[in-house]
């Protein structure tokens, strides 16, 4: 991430689009964890619409946005699925 925005002529819609992807990623944990407690709260009750939305809609807004996170993790710490250097040298 750190070279892109080096290597961008517009540094702040580099950061405003990342901070725009983070934002739909937490809306959509947010939705899922509304229809889980929704769920959890009334086991028996009858599945609305509403419902099914926040529950097929919560992962459709979080999912997409994994892959862009993990190739950007890859390239700042190296390897996808390892830990950075720092980490490693510290024993976490």
């Amino acid at each position: 991430m750190d070279r892109y925005v080096e290597t961008t002529t517009d540094p702040v819609f580099a950061a405003r689009r990342t901070v725009n992807g983070l934002l739909v990623s937490v809306a959509g944990l947010i939705a899922v964890a509304v229809a889980n407690e929704l769920v959890i709260a009334h086991p028996n009750g009858q599945a609305s619409v509403a419902l099914s939305l926040l529950l097929s809609g919560g992962p459709l807004l979080y999912l997409p946005r994994r892959p862009a996170g993990q190739k950007q993790g890859a390239a700042i710490c190296g390897q996808p699925g390892r830990p950075a250097p720092a980490a490693a040298a510290a024993g976490e």
